[in-house]
C-alpha cells in the first residue's frame, strides 16, 4: 500500500478512536507504539498526527513533551453549542420563511423516532447513536450541505459528536429527555408555531450543554 494511503488510514483509525472516545482526551500518542498497534511505519502515522493537529484533535505537551490528545475546555463546549443555537435558529427563520414545516418536521420525526429507537436497543451503540442526533440537528439547520454554512459545520460537527459521547459514556446523557426534546422540536414545526420551535430549541441546546459540562467535570 502506498504511503499517502497508509498515513489516510492512520488519520481515519486515530481520528476515529478520539471521536468516539476510546482515546480520552489527555492521553499521551507515541509514534512507535501507535505504528505497532496500526501495524505499520512510524512514517504514516507521523503524518496522520501532523494532520491531526492541524485540525485541532492533538497538540504538543510542553509539559510531558509529547504529543497527546488535546483536552476538552469549557470554553470549547460554550463555543461549539454558540455555534449550533445560530445555526439552527437560522435554519428554523428560513424552515418558515419557505415554509417547508411539513418537509422538514417529518424529517425530524423520523429521525427521532430512530433514535429512540436506537436508544432502547440492548445493542445500544454511542457512535450510531450521536450519528443520528447529528442528522436531526443537521437537518434543522436547513442549508444545502455543499454550502459554505454546511461545509463549516462539517468541519466542526464531530466535535459535537465526541461530546455527546462523553456524556452516553459518563451516563451524563439522558436519552429520555433528548427524545422528549427532539419531539417538542418537530412537533412545533409540524404545527408551524415559530415562537415554540426557538425555545425548544434554546431549551433543549442548554441542556445538552448542561449534561456535558457534568460529564466535563468527570474528565478535568
Amino acid at each position: 500500500m502506498s504511503q499517502p494511503n497508509l498515513s489516510s488510514m492512520a488519520y481515519d483509525q486515530l481520528l476515529q478512536s478520539i471521536v468516539s472516545f476510546e482515546i480520552v482526551p489527555g492521553t499521551a500518542l507515541q509514534e512507535r507504539s501507535l505504528a505497532e498497534q496500526l501495524e505499520m511505519s512510524r512514517t504514516p502515522v507521523r503524518e496522520a498526527l501532523r494532520r491531526l493537529t492541524h485540525e485541532g484533535w492533538v497538540q504538543n505537551s510542553l509539559k510531558r513533551n509529547v504529543m497527546e490528545v488535546k483536552p476538552i475546555s469549557s470554553e470549547d463546549v460554550e463555543e461549539l453549542f454558540e455555534i449550533r443555537q445560530l445555526l439552527e435558529l437560522r435554519g428554523v427563520e428560513r424552515i418558515f420563511e419557505e415554509k417547508a414545516n411539513t418537509l422538514v418536521g417529518e424529517r425530524l420525526v423520523a429521525l427521532s423516532d430512530s433514535l429512540k429507537r436506537g436508544g432502547s436497543s440492548p445493542n445500544f451503540d454511542e457512535m450510531e447513536y450521536m450519528t443520528t442526533d447529528t442528522k436531526f440537528h443537521t437537518e434543522l439547520m436547513y442549508f444545502n450541505v455543499n454550502s459554505r454554512l454546511g461545509k463549516f459545520w462539517q468541519q466542526i460537527n464531530l466535535e459535537s459528536v465526541r461530546l455527546g459521547i462523553m456524556a452516553l459514556k459518563s451516563r451524563n446523557g439522558n436519552r429520555s429527555s433528548v427524545a422528549a426534546e427532539h419531539d417538542a422540536i418537530a412537533a412545533g414545526i409540524l404545527r408551524r408555531r415559530k415562537k415554540e420551535v426557538r425555545e425548544a430549541v434554546r431549551y433543549h441546546n442548554e441542556q445538552t450543554k448542561l449534561h456535558i459540562f457534568r460529564s466535563l467535570e468527570g474528565i478535568l
